[in-house]
């Protein structure tokens, strides 16, 4: 009876949402939550405060935030707070100012949706963030549960891991006067010039 209903229900409810049931349990609740609030913050945006902003651009900017909001601490996963001005320096895009992505996270901090510190209330006077508005995941258990915050955060550290030996290969160079001794051979520069453009880096990363 409890399959039948619910097959019912699943009747009555949006497509792209169907997507995010596939396996329905309570554990997989917050994964469902999180995605669909990833898939649907442009359309939420452009709806709320009238701005263009291409699906893209706000998957882009948004996994760029958890990133920022995310880091490895002893082989363990853990919040990381920033502020809304470090964040998008990070984000590096010429369209995109720190208002648009204060507000593009506006879905991520509504009541019920409250995975973003600060977050909204009924009572909320400013819903715009200042650029000193220090931004955080409002719970650990985000991490342990959204499946694609977990594979951006490895894929975060693993960027990390290589920065730090492309930094120390090229620091070694430097040390030994640009000796043509300590060049790199053409597999290891290859990986690296590849990452490097991949990435696109900048200095506020």
């Amino acid at each position: 009876d409890d399959k039948k209903r619910f097959e019912e229900w699943l009747n009555t409810i949006p497509v792209h949402k169907v997507s995010f049931l596939k396996n329905p349990s309570l554990g997989n609740v917050l994964n469902a939550h999180a995605d669909e609030l990833f898939e649907t913050a442009a359309s939420y945006f452009q709806k709320k405060y009238g701005e263009e902003i291409t699906k893209e651009d706000a998957k882009n900017i948004i996994e760029t935030v958890f990133k920022c909001l995310t880091k490895i601490d002893e082989g363990r996963a853990v919040r990381n707070r920033m502020t809304l001005t470090e964040i998008n320096s990070i984000v590096n895009k010429k369209n995109i100012n720190e208002q648009k992505v204060g507000r593009l996270l506006t879905i991520f901090r509504e009541e019920g949706n409250t995975f973003i510190n600060p977050y909204l209330s009924i009572n909320s006077q400013t819903i715009d963030l200042k650029s000193d508005s220090i931004l955080d995941i409002t719970h650990e258990s985000l991490i342990r549960n959204w499946t694609r915050l977990r594979e951006w955060t490895n894929e975060e550290n693993e960027h990390l891991g290589t920065y730090q030996d492309f930094s120390k290969q090229m620091q070694l160079w430097l040390k030994n006067n640009k000796s043509k001794e300590y060049l790199l051979s053409i597999g290891p520069l290859s990986f690296f010039d590849l990452w490097y453009n991949s990435i696109q880096l900048n200095k506020y990363w």
